[in-house]
């Protein structure tokens, strides 16, 4: 679901935060089943994540239907509101880099030599 530009910084924030809720969950459950008991801790930690839906519900846009180009332009503008409507880029473009070096048969291209024959 992330742009390729920010996907591998995407993906290790989403694993990093997963393996901290759960160490979080991990450290303190012990602790509140012996203080609130399981049902308790249970309604616990089902508040908390009834709070980070509600929170998600609110912040976030809805991006179902859109293409990666418009869910990339709802995200554009600052999330403190204050720097007016979202940046709609209509005019889409594609731009291609050209890498010289190795093709698959470990030796030089000869369309990635540049000689220009």
């Amino acid at each position: 679901i992330y742009p390729l530009w920010a996907r591998s910084t995407g993906v290790s924030l989403a694993t990093s935060t997963n393996w901290i809720c759960n160490l979080i969950v991990s450290m303190t459950f012990l602790s509140l089943t012996e203080a609130i008991t399981r049902f308790g801790t249970f309604w616990l930690y089902a508040g908390i994540t009834l709070l980070g839906l509600v929170f998600l519900g609110v912040v976030l846009p809805e991006t179902k239907g859109r293409s990666l180009e418009e869910v990339e332009g709802l995200f554009a503008h600052s999330w403190c509101g204050t720097s007016g409507p979202p940046i709609v880029d209509d005019e889409k473009t594609v731009q291609y880099v050209h890498i010289r070096g190795i093709n698959s048969n470990d030796r030089e291209s000869d369309a990635d030599s540049g000689d220009g024959d």
